[in-house]
């Protein structure tokens, strides 16, 4: 196993983590069809996950088969707001206002033309 590391080019990143999921499936002595049909996807699909040809989403269900979802705090710790960020009323991304189903809508304050 090699240590992810800013000289590797973005492929190598993405061959390393499918080398390291192959790893962990291996040591809990599953086939790539067994993984694969837990998940939900095609074998050749998973394959490609493990050359380092995936979605997030996949890279998430695969961490929630090995009980190890907990993983991604590592790798994007929660971000910290400082008390001047919260007084500047910084809303995390499922606030009410995407919620009230207005999210992404343009809300047009002109007056109209007369």
């Amino acid at each position: 196993m090699t240590d992810i590391s800013y000289a590797m080019t973005d492929a190598a990143v993405m061959q390393e983590m499918g080398w390291r999921i192959k790893q962990k499936r291996i040591a809990r002595q599953l086939s790539q069809q067994e993984l694969a049909e837990r998940l939900g996807v095609s074998t050749p699909t998973y394959g490609r996950a493990e050359k380092g040809d995936m979605k997030f989403s996949l890279l998430i269900a695969i961490l929630r088969s090995f009980n190890d979802l907990e993983a991604l705090n590592l790798l994007l710790p929660a971000a910290k707001l400082s008390p001047i960020a919260l007084l500047a009323n910084t809303a995390p991304p499922n606030n009410a206002y995407q919620k009230s189903g207005h999210a992404g809508k343009a809300h047009d304050t002109t007056q109209p033309k007369h």
